[in-house]
């Protein structure tokens, strides 16, 4: 799945609770939601957020896997 259906499914499943890997270019990080109906997602190895909007148009190609929620 991509990045805009994995925050769909976080919407109906756990809007600040679902975690997945994402297949960034720079390799597969682990991710959690913080709050998927505003678009905001943490990775671990990087301090803050980041929001679907920004990740969806600069990695159109990236993809997902929910590991858990």
């Amino acid at each position: 799945m991509n990045i805009w259906q994995c925050e769909e499914y976080a919407k109906e499943h756990g809007f600040d609770s679902v975690k997945f890997t994402a297949n960034f270019p720079v390799g597969q990080k682990q991710c959690e939601w913080l709050d998927a109906y505003f678009g905001m997602f943490k990775v671990d190895g990087i301090e803050g957020f980041l929001m679907t909007r920004s990740i969806g148009k600069q990695f159109p190609n990236l993809t997902c896997k929910i590991i858990e929620g």
